[in-house]
């Protein structure tokens, strides 16, 4: 094998290295939690000075250049660029986070055996909540966009709110943010106005959103549709969804070909070579 040790984020009983395990089953030695975001690159470097095949996967994330965000399942490498010298330290995601991946149509599909009218069901309800995540969903985005390099910025947002009042909440973060690093409030806003039509129903991360939006807020939506437990019972619930996805790909010879990205990321951790 040639990754022997793969890092990925979260903790020891998050779905990340659940989902991880049965995907790229034969083709790792071992996965293993890191925690979250802070000092993974580091984390990566360190181990490999005691081990050359370390590799690590890490969310998607919101993009710097969101107008530049194009979808794509083709297996992302993750570098890392110190002193003129790129490193690849392992994979992006190309999703958001794993929840969008759990959430997904094809996926839970697979998992619970649905007919072609429980799926359109479900693709109705999924994409109600996406339609309804637009502005959140770029004042978020705007906010990565703005933020300082190398500087954490909570891009949380009551995703409730209507779009003046996302935009109040965006100058607000950016002035309580300044006393530390600058965010150009004014920028923040106008970053944020040209993504809301991006973002909205026939925009062209909308038509993304299962990728682009955050799965965390699509879960949250979506566990409150109306008749979203009579469709499934364990859509009122994401822990519960995702104890049926894993249990459903750890059942599957090839659990990998449920999702083209799952197939890219296998094939590229398999053919690493240090």
């Amino acid at each position: 094998m040639s990754v022997t040790l793969l890092l990925c984020e979260g903790e020891s009983q998050s779905f990340d290295v659940r989902l991880l395990g049965p995907i790229l089953r034969g083709v790792v030695g071992e996965i293993r939690p890191s925690g979250g975001k802070d000092g993974f690159p580091n984390l990566v470097k360190n181990h490999r000075r005691a081990m050359q095949s370390v590799c690590g996967i890490c969310d998607g994330d919101f993009p710097r250049k969101p107008h530049e965000w194009r979808p794509d399942a083709i297996a992302q490498p993750w570098t890392d660029t110190r002193q003129g010298t790129t490193v690849q330290l392992g994979w992006r995601w190309r999703r958001k986070e794993i929840e969008n991946y759990l959430l997904d149509p094809d996926v839970l599909a697979h998992t619970y055996a649905w007919s072609l009218e429980k799926r359109a069901v479900y693709e109705t309800h999924l994409n109600r909540v996406l339609d309804a995540l637009g502005p959140p969903t770029a004042a978020r985005a705007a906010l990565t966009a703005c933020a300082p390099r190398r500087v954490r910025v909570d891009t949380s947002v009551d995703v409730r709110q209507t779009q003046d009042e996302l935009e109040r909440e965006l100058r607000t973060k950016a002035a309580d943010h300044n006393s530390g690093a600058s965010i150009d409030s004014n920028m923040l806003v106008a970053t944020f106005q040209s993504l809301v039509g991006e973002c909205d129903p026939g925009g062209r991360l909308r038509a993304d959103g299962l990728a682009f939006f955050a799965g965390k807020n699509i879960a949250a939506l979506l566990t409150c549709q109306p008749g979203i437990q009579q469709l499934q019972r364990s859509l009122k619930n994401i822990d519960d969804v995702g104890d049926d996805v894993i249990d459903a790909l750890n059942q599957d010879s090839t659990p990998h070909a449920w999702l083209p990205e799952w197939q890219a990321i296998r094939a590229a951790v398999d053919a690493w070579a240090p």
